[in-house]
């Protein structure tokens, strides 16, 4: 399934602001599409403009902020362009890597045209019926079942691996269970766990690894009886600067959202919480986190009647934050 409502919003100066239409992460396409009051005028003026750089781009890997601000100007980024991709990632896109964040816009800020130009033309196109991703209406869990289905007996579940050495034979992966012989390995586990286990037998591949730092988050599923609280069917939810005074992040109209979710008498919505230099949530009880975020959403979406059901996620270590320069350093470990 594909989402159905593709508008959202940020909550700015203290009201929910719509995201201009046509935006590429957030960068608007048509000044006419920003709402008075998100961006000064002369910011908006720029927009109609090419977009070219302030001063002549670096060669190489850039941050997401350096090029957005070099070529839209400080309001665009901050405003709009950190609130989606850096809150999406929980960091700051003043540190993030464009060349892996968003290689697109690195693209077209380095193209004769110019960003502003550049993504129009991109624009024009593309197909605006075309659905930004897709999902499994069972939820993307339905993936990891059926994948554990067709393994079969060839999973070892609840079996930690401690450690791997090579020899003639191929790989010794030891684990809490013993030692399997296996022809290849596939890592597939967060950066910081891959540093430990190839410490022993490639140091240099495990200092590049041991670098990548993460950002933990916190997912609260919201149920509210649909008499408590109405949302817009055309949005799919708001998000959240790290400036607005908030504990939340961001939060999704699930039903909105997807369709196959907005039956029934509940309104669904998902909350996030924590960046890459917030903890609060981590340091939280289930019940201190539900209601810190309980009242995020009675600020933001008037809603004081308590919920009917909520389940919290905890995610720690779970967002990877690109710095510029990642993927030369992950090449180097690939030479």
């Amino acid at each position: 399934v594909a989402p159905h409502a593709r508008a959202a919003s940020v909550w700015l100066d203290g009201i929910h602001r719509p995201l201009p239409s046509p935006n590429v992460l957030g960068i608007p396409l048509d000044p006419n599409s920003v709402e008075k009051g998100l961006l000064p005028t002369e910011d908006i003026e720029r927009l109609a403009g090419a977009g070219l750089p302030d001063s002549p781009l670096a060669d190489g890997d850039l941050s997401v902020g350096q090029v957005v601000r070099s070529c839209a100007g400080d309001a665009v980024f901050e405003r709009l362009v950190d609130v989606l991709l850096g809150g999406v990632n929980a960091g700051r896109a003043d540190d993030l890597s464009c060349e892996v964040m968003a290689p697109q816009l690195l693209a077209a800020a380095r193209s004769p045209e110019g960003l502003l130009a550049a993504l129009r033309s991109l624009h024009a196109q593309a197909d605006p019926s075309a659905p930004v991703f897709n999902a499994h209406p069972s939820g993307m869990g339905h993936l990891v079942d059926t994948l554990v289905g067709r393994l079969g007996n060839r999973l070892r579940l609840h079996s930690p691996v401690t450690g791997l050495e090579r020899n003639d034979a191929g790989w010794l992966v030891g684990t809490t269970g013993g030692v399997e012989l296996a022809d290849a390995v596939v890592l597939a586990v967060p950066a910081f766990v891959a540093a430990d286990l190839l410490g022993p037998i490639q140091a240099e591949a495990a200092e590049h690894l041991a670098q990548v730092p993460y950002a933990s988050v916190s997912l609260a599923a919201f149920a509210f009886q649909r008499n408590d609280l109405d949302v817009p069917g055309d949005q799919s939810g708001f998000l959240v600067p790290r400036d607005a005074g908030l504990f939340m992040t961001a939060c999704s109209y699930a039903g909105s959202k997807w369709a196959h979710l907005g039956t029934g008498d509940r309104v669904l919505l998902r909350v996030s919480a924590g960046r890459n230099d917030d903890f609060r949530h981590a340091g939280m009880d289930d019940d201190t986190l539900q209601r810190a975020l309980a009242g995020d959403l009675a600020v933001t979406l008037g809603v004081e009647a308590p919920p009917d059901a909520v389940r919290v996620s905890r995610w720690p270590r779970s967002l990877p934050q690109f710095a510029p320069g990642h993927a030369d350093r992950m090449a180097a470990i690939d030479d």
